[in-house]
């Protein structure tokens, strides 16, 4: 018999054919992009800059666009989708599509608290979950809280991207970490044994948001260091980065180096940090954070980039991005109940 074309070898392992010893095949891991914007209640003047969605020169698999005070969503809806599948007078029926193009998968709101989730069509999505956590006054207003979405990828591979957006103020500290101990326990209102949350249902875990961690300095001090873009000073003094060492909150996650400008308080429109009377010190209250389920079989998660996107000055937060390569866990469907070793995870920076 004649060897498989390249091209029936590509629709097997997007579709998961069997082969020869009748195990399905899948690509090795696929690429996430995620967004995440304070929009300060603003709609992007014009097109989305390439920068926060990299869609033409490096697509990845799957979109997360998370965003807190957010727009007018009818206006936002249509410009992302328009940016990752195409003006709707040119896209094609449902049926006519190749798998390669994008489809929106699940969305949840919280008040300004959003988060949509696209991903290709060739690419197996299932068991949706979505769930919200307010923080707000009384953990009843959603002004403050989360919003997750839940799925699995290509069979078995589980992944949770969680949005939140914490307490504000520099002194608010403690109740940052509560908030992130509320939406951590009780995202999709399960009851769940000591010590486990949400995370622990996953192989993956991102979570992203305005978080409202500061930088614990003095406006003019943070002036001369961001000028010399001396960024470990900057990131020594970070709540989160604090916080976190103590175990305090985000226990077992990761983040890649921060090497770009604080992502918060700007003047709207402009490059300017806070010229008000509060004179804020800038600070990365904007984050992208993951982590790897230890206990089940899931590979590595690389960091490919993480950055700010400076092109955007609607509100007074620039959005934040970050590129994740994840491994998908090993799928096999030989009935002779052979299992996989398990495999510690890890998180990677490239």
């Amino acid at each position: 018999a004649a060897a498989p074309t390249k091209q029936a070898a590509t629709k097997a392992a997007r579709k998961g054919e069997a082969g020869k010893d009748g195990a399905k095949t899948f690509a090795k891991s696929f690429a996430v992009q995620i967004v995440t914007w304070n929009m300060n209640q603003s709609s992007p003047a014009g097109e989305l800059p390439e920068a926060l969605l990299r869609s033409t020169a490096a697509p990845a698999d799957i979109y997360v666009v998370s965003t807190q005070e957010s727009g007018p969503l009818p206006t936002w809806e249509r410009c992302v989708t328009e940016a990752l599948v195409g003006p709707e007078a040119e896209r094609t029926t449902e049926g006519d599509e190749g798998p390669d193009t994008f489809r929106l998968v699940a969305q949840e709101t919280l008040w300004e608290i959003h988060t949509m989730v696209f991903a290709r069509r060739s690419l197996r999505i299932s068991n949706l979950r979505t769930g919200s956590v307010a923080t707000g006054i009384g953990n009843v207003l959603g002004n403050k809280g989360g919003v997750g979405v839940g799925l699995t990828v290509g069979g078995n591979t589980r992944i949770l991207f969680l949005n939140s957006h914490f307490a504000a103020h520099d002194e608010k500290v403690v109740e940052r970490n509560a908030d992130y101990s509320r939406i951590a326990s009780e995202m999709f209102g399960a009851t769940r044994g000591p010590g486990l949350d949400v995370t622990s249902e996953y192989d993956v875990t991102v979570w992203c948001g305005d978080f409202n961690y500061r930088v614990n300095s003095n406006r003019r001090a943070a002036d001369v260091l961001i000028e010399n873009k001396m960024w470990e000073v900057m990131r020594a003094n970070d709540q989160l980065n604090a916080e976190r060492s103590k175990g305090r909150c985000f226990k077992g996650f990761c983040e890649g180096d921060i090497t770009f400008a604080p992502t918060f308080k700007f003047d709207n429109g402009t490059d300017t940090y806070d010229s008000s009377a509060k004179s804020r010190v800038p600070s990365w209250t904007d984050r992208v954070l993951w982590k790897c389920n230890p206990f089940t079989h899931s590979d590595s998660v690389n960091l490919k980039y993480y950055s700010n996107v400076p092109e955007l000055k609607d509100s007074d937060h620039r959005p934040v991005v970050a590129r994740l390569e994840v491994s998908l866990r090993a799928e096999s469907s030989k009935s002779d109940g052979e299992s996989s070793e398990i495999k510690s995870s890890a998180c990677a920076i490239q």
